[in-house]
């Protein structure tokens, strides 16, 4: 069996094949597939988002799909101004990494230079049977102002994620610390994915 990790994003494709591998089973990305075309997202929440794309590319290729969505609360923004599902969207636009962290370290500025903060995950699964699996996740963060220098490709708003316990940045991390940071979030998804996949041995 190989699993479709159903995104190109290469900073969520370290996430989840690092636990397939831990796991023992096979993945691929849609870095592996040439001319499958963009699902549109057209979901206002982060469960609607990732079901759409794990129904949409199990129809495709016809392998067992896992796919992840999330959206960013940040306590300290007024509630109209909440990035939720749009985090990589402002103005209309859709931002580059660069952006993103430009724009996010202007607007904590504007709320003190620091805030609490927390995504909302979302992970949909469809395994070899076609059987549909959702769950919901909540990642804590801290986010600040001021910018790491590092930024990793794909999730640049590590770069605003700061670690009191690691006194680093999460950019900073390696993997392994990176998910010990994440902690509950990270082993309650790989918790559900070990279900969904393992459930019958």
């Amino acid at each position: 069996m190989k699993v479709l990790i159903a995104t190109t994003n290469p900073g969520k494709i370290s996430i989840y094949s690092t636990i397939f591998d831990k796991l023992g089973i096979e993945w691929c990305s849609l870095k592996d597939f040439d001319n499958l075309g963009e699902v549109e997202e057209t979901g206002e929440t982060p469960r609607e988002n990732s079901i759409i794309k794990a129904v949409a590319y199990n129809k495709i290729t016809h392998l067992p799909v896992i796919a992840n969505d999330s959206g960013l609360i940040v306590k300290k923004f007024a509630p109209d101004d909440q990035p939720g599902v749009f985090v990589r969207r402002y103005e209309g636009a859709e931002l580059s990494d660069q952006q993103m962290i430009d724009i996010f370290s202007q607007k904590l500025c504007q709320v003190g230079g620091k805030s609490k903060s927390y995504f909302d995950v979302s992970l949909t699964i469809i395994d070899e049977n076609g059987k549909l699996f959702n769950k919901s996740f909540k990642s804590k963060r801290l986010m600040v102002s001021l910018p790491s220098k590092v930024v990793v490709k794909g999730l640049p708003l590590r770069s605003l994620d700061y670690s009191k316990k690691y006194k680093k940045y999460m950019s900073e991390m390696t993997p392994e610390e990176a998910n010990k940071c994440e902690g509950r979030c990270i082993k309650d998804q790989e918790k559900f994915i070990k279900k969904v996949f393992k459930r019958k041995k």
